[in-house]
């Protein structure tokens, strides 16, 4: 890749703050599991992280109508950005329900699943990091793939503990929405995975 113009730059800086947010948000929805979590401090924390990933996506818009040169397919950045803050506005949706619906516990499944969403924000991140050089990233989707689906895994358990007569009815439709929105969290990490992909394929 040719060397960088400052305005290329500045795209991998605006991709990196939103991947260190979306890394930041799993960290606190993995506080939620514990018996003794703040779930007002998360949520408020989670909306404080998605105005910094909405803000880099703003500044990722308004360099691209700035720039002529861009480092990859102005279409494919748009689509990495997107991505990015769509993880942190789903994270956002997740620490939300939990705050109003204050479920009495989440249940083993929950903590199984934002274990892995912290897995995901961290591979998300380094990747972010590789964009520049286009290097060590041949693995990356896989990777994002394989948790997506040990996620899903933990989702499906948790629909069958829902449905199994064990829980009341009015707790099990809380608890299937917040798992709706951990599930959507995944998929958006799948999404940047795929542009990700994207950008090693048609520029790699």
């Amino acid at each position: 890749m040719a060397k960088l113009k400052p305005k290329e730059k500045a795209y991998f800086a605006q991709f990196s703050t939103a991947a260190h947010a979306a890394q930041e948000a799993t960290a606190a929805i993995a506080e939620l599991g514990g018996a003794t979590a703040d779930r007002a401090a998360v949520a408020e924390r989670l909306v404080a992280l998605a105005e910094v990933s909405d803000a880099a996506y703003r500044s990722v818009l308004t360099t691209l109508r700035a720039s002529f040169v861009t480092p990859f397919d102005r279409t494919e950045i748009q689509a990495l950005s997107r991505g990015l803050a769509a993880v942190v506005r789903r994270l956002e949706a997740v620490a939300g329900l939990v705050h109003l619906l204050d479920p009495a516990r989440m249940p083993d499944e929950f903590n199984a699943m934002a274990k892995l969403l912290v897995e995901a924000a961290t591979a998300t991140e380094d990747a972010v990091g590789k964009l520049r050089k286009l290097k060590g990233l041949k693995h990356h989707h896989e990777r994002i793939t394989q948790l997506a689906g040990e996620a899903e895994f933990h989702r499906r358990l948790m629909l069958v503990w829902l449905t199994s007569g064990e829980v009341d009815p009015l707790d099990a439709i809380e608890m299937r929405a917040i798992s709706d929105e951990v599930g959507a969290a995944v998929g958006a990490f799948v999404d940047v995975a795929d542009a990700v992909e994207t950008v090693l394929i048609t520029e790699g």
